[in-house]
């Protein structure tokens, strides 16, 4: 019988072994590894401390507390004790946190080396399908978050697996951003709920794999439970040095059935703007030219790598933004990166403000916080009405045309600068 990557790395990790699954089945799986973030999540750890601490965490190694997720600095009392709850239980609990200014906690965790090729991990947000650009399996997971701590072990439910497969190679100025995007547009927010997707094709395999996040954090914006890439040599060198535990490649059975196949080609592909206030009011940029912007963020989870920060930096040198501009790395990392290329100083000498590595303003629940009726534009995967001011929308776009967003002030096409 034939199988798909992730039958077969929740069949791996099944407590009680298990020969063949199919879509629907139900599974009690160990877990290897285990992400938080400050807010909401605090409630779990005091649901936690009233269900019975004394048992301790099942693997501390294997859990983390990441702040700086969504607030960084907290801008009110009430965020600032969620913060410092989190902080203080994780330590108790002798859980690594990851501080103020480490950066975006779903990169961190493929940057460290926690999420790998067919490792299968959870975290306490929906943008947890991200680590399946490493091959990984990653989910979200709520108050069952209970059975994880004390256990290492939780239940799932295989899904179906829909594969999307995209060739071609973009023209100047289209970026991965613009290409998710664009399909985003083009199969709706339910394409796949409750689906595993594999992304697939010589445009993804092509990407480095900074670049393939984009996908797989997105993919949780067309209903998905979790994605999946396979690994391939450009995987494998990006693990280099990052994972500590040994771990072995996951993939699809050549026979393996998916439920749906989608297939893009992206050769002809425009640079593509997402409109207020959903991620599927996707539209060329050509038809939305000219529109009025007050904030820029050049950053977030799907536009803080190195080299979304390269192509702004192209865009930007010897030019002055009109624009209020943030730019905010993905993680350390990448800021040292940024700083050892010399982009740091390009961005300071374009008129910008730098910010330390967090998610920025997709959710500006501290710094960039927009006045009502004032528009922004990031390269995030959500702009729904309340994650900003209320009366005050986002636009989404890449990093590259949120670049020349910023020099003119409105919406702004990059080719023009590159």
């Amino acid at each position: 019988m034939e199988f798909t990557a992730v039958e077969k790395i929740l069949m791996k990790h099944a407590v009680d072994r298990v020969d063949k699954v199919s879509p629907g089945d139900f599974l009690t799986c160990n877990v290897d590894y285990v992400g938080f973030h400050e807010g909401n999540d605090a409630l779990i750890f005091k649901i936690f401390e009233e269900a019975g601490e004394l048992a301790g965490v099942w693997d501390p190694a294997r859990v983390g507390m990441f702040l700086s997720h969504h607030f960084c600095t907290a801008v009110s009392d009430h965020f600032a004790e969620n913060q410092k709850i989190s902080r203080e239980w994780a330590r108790k609990m002798g859980i690594r946190v990851f501080d103020f200014g480490t950066g975006i906690c779903h990169i961190l965790i493929m940057e460290e080396g926690y999420a790998y090729p067919g490792a299968l991990c959870l975290f306490a947000d929906s943008h947890a399908t991200a680590y399946g650009a490493v091959g990984a399996i990653s989910t979200q997971a709520g108050n069952e978050m209970m059975e994880v701590l004390l256990k290492g072990t939780l239940w799932f439910k295989v899904p179906t697996t829909h594969k999307y497969v995209i060739e071609g190679k973009t023209q100047k100025g289209v970026y991965p951003r613009d290409v998710i995007q664009h399909i985003v547009k083009q199969v709706g927010l339910d394409a796949s709920v409750y689906s595993c997707i594999e992304w697939d094709g010589s445009y993804i395999h092509s990407l480095p794999v900074p670049l393939r996040f984009p996908f797989s954090l997105m993919s949780v914006e067309l209903g998905a439970k979790c994605s999946f890439i396979e690994p391939d040599p450009i995987t494998m060198e990006y693990e280099k040095g990052r994972v500590k535990v040994p771990f072995e490649a996951v993939k699809s059975d050549p026979g393996a059935e998916f439920e749906k196949i989608h297939r893009f080609d992206v050769s002809d592909l425009e640079p593509q703007v997402c409109t207020p206030s959903s991620p599927e009011n996707t539209k060329p940029l050509s038809d939305v030219l000219g529109v009025k912007v007050d904030q820029v963020c050049i950053g977030t989870c799907t536009g803080g790598s190195i080299y979304d920060f390269r192509e702004a930096a192209k865009i930007l040198e010897g030019r002055q933004v009109k624009a209020r501009t943030l730019i905010i790395p993905g993680t350390v990392e990448v800021n040292k990166q940024c700083a050892a290329e010399g982009l740091t100083n390009i961005f300071i000498q374009s008129g910008c403000d730098l910010y330390p590595p967090f998610c920025g303003t997709c959710q500006t629940l501290c710094i960039g916080h927009l006045a009502p009726a004032e528009v922004q534009m990031h390269p995030g995967p959500r702009n729904w009405l309340g994650r900003t001011a209320e009366g005050s929308y986002s636009y989404l776009a890449s990093p590259a045309t949120c670049a020349a967003t910023a020099i003119e002030g409105e919406i702004a096409d990059p080719r023009k600068y590159l």
